[in-house]
């Protein structure tokens, strides 16, 4: 066989075979597979809320009704198409925090081997011997030898004589994959804390709060015209952005099973260097 062994990469560096050898083995030790798990709690399902109060005059002199603006819904007693409106500070409530267990990376080998068997055999005077040429880099110059452990061996057997250097050294098992039986336990999450809201409150004249003219939380007074047609305030709501609150991790997650490398257990054997 010719031996070929570099640091793991993309497929596409593994070396073509070289000259008089084909049907490659490809395998790989040092299994890295990182066991830290990792959580983050957000905040989800908070609401904004503010009272939107309507005057019947155009200077907030004169409060004909008022209304919190959390939801669209109705609102009643200004009969007047203008007026004036203003709008309290926002508030945020409720809401929950939810957890998220950042996925554990895939396991990847250190080193790759790929091995490569002899199709141009020649021939020797001893028919004992078997001929092979020697390999090109980057595949090293001396052939090798393999051997697949049986199950329930965990000794490698002793190289032979002709093929006495044992790879790599010290003696480190080659695998063909890996099983990953890696997780995370559950995490759970604090209390939310914090938030704000951004946006406007809705005033509209129809039969819901689509089309309504809106007016910034905070709004200490400003006139409202909803135009001709006898239109008056109807209904309030809000155009209502949530920046969530802040959530801390109560009790983080702990690693649960491991990769192991599995496949079968090559052993590989190389002649002494030259």
């Amino acid at each position: 066989m010719a031996f070929w062994e570099g640091q793991a990469g993309a497929p596409s560096m593994l070396p073509n075979c070289p000259k008089g050898y084909e049907f490659s083995r490809d395998l790989h030790r040092d299994l890295i597979a990182p066991t830290a798990c990792s959580c983050t709690c957000m905040a989800v399902n908070q609401m904004c809320d503010a009272t939107l109060h309507i005057y019947g005059d155009l200077a907030c002199g004169g409060e004909c009704a008022s209304a919190s603006t959390g939801t669209c819904g109705p609102v009643s007693g200004c009969i007047g198409s203008q007026g004036s409106v203003s709008v309290e500070a926002a508030t945020i409530s409720g809401g929950s925090c939810t957890a998220k267990i950042a996925p554990l990376p895939d396991p990847t080998w250190k080193f790759n081997e790929r091995l490569c068997e002899s199709v141009d055999p020649g021939s020797c005077a001893d028919p004992d011997q078997v001929c092979a040429p020697t390999p090109t880099a980057p595949y090293a110059s001396q052939l090798c030898v393999t051997r697949l452990l049986l199950d329930g061996q965990t000794t490698p057997p002793a190289c032979p004589a002709a093929y006495p250097v044992p790879y790599p050294v010290p003696y480190k098992a080659l695998y063909g994959d890996y099983m990953d039986a890696r997780g995370c336990s559950a995490c759970s999450c604090g209390n939310v804390s914090g938030g704000s809201c951004t946006g406007n409150a809705v005033m509209s004249g129809g039969v819901d709060c689509s089309g309504g003219r809106e007016f910034p939380i905070g709004t200490a007074c400003k006139t409202f015209d909803l135009g001709p047609g006898g239109l008056r305030p109807s209904h309030v709501g809000n155009a209502y952005t949530v920046v969530p609150g802040t959530c801390s991790v109560a009790s983080p997650p702990q690693p649960t099973g491991k990769a192991e490398p599995s496949g079968g257990v090559t052993v590989v054997c190389c002649q002494s260097a030259q």
